[in-house]
């Protein structure tokens, strides 16, 4: 497979975290929670094809900022339709957006997605809308699909990036990735 369709993929995720964050903040619950699963489709396709692909693609270090990008859109829109106080959604955006832009810690883009998506998903239980259901199942038949890929490496991943943040509010040496010689 072209590595560009891989890049494509990714591009599409970024590109929906705006879309998101509108829809959200004009209340389509609905149509959001479709977005969503497609978004998180996406990111699953993409890994794939690109792995299919053998090929290096362009967009492959952008994988964890587009993930990122919808985990934010996600926060603005419930931000803006009044769902999440606004201070607070700002303040999740700065602390855990902002540092994973600083620190390149995948911690910290998990945390900010997994707040914006369980937020999301709170919304939906709680309006009682049965598309609480499309982002759930398409979690889970990923996670069944997935599983090696999310013990072997996303797991380790996040811990990892946890270690690291503690160690870097203990000052134990943590160095950012441009002090490395």
């Amino acid at each position: 497979m072209p590595a560009w369709l891989a890049d494509s993929l990714t591009l599409t995720r970024a590109l929906l975290a705006p879309v998101l964050a509108v829809v959200l903040a004009r209340g389509r619950l609905e149509s959001a929670a479709v977005l969503l699963s497609i978004a998180w489709l996406s990111d699953f396709a993409d890994g794939r094809v690109a792995r299919a692909g053998r090929g290096r693609t362009l967009l492959g270090g952008f994988d964890l900022s587009a993930d990122t990008l919808v985990g934010a859109g996600v926060l603005v829109g419930l931000a803006a339709d009044g769902y999440i106080p606004a201070p607070v959604a700002a303040a999740v955006l700065l602390v855990l957006g902002g540092g994973f832009l600083v620190l390149r810690n995948e911690a910290l883009s998990m945390a900010l997605q997994a707040v914006g998506y369980g937020g999301f998903l709170w919304r939906l239980w709680t309006e009682g809308s049965a598309f609480v259901w499309s982002p759930v199942l398409t979690a889970a038949a990923i996670a069944v699909l997935d599983r090696r890929r999310f013990t072997g490496i996303v797991l380790p991943m996040f811990f990892g990036g946890v270690r690291s943040a503690l160690a870097l509010r203990r000052g134990s040496g943590f160095r950012l990735p441009s002090d490395e010689p």
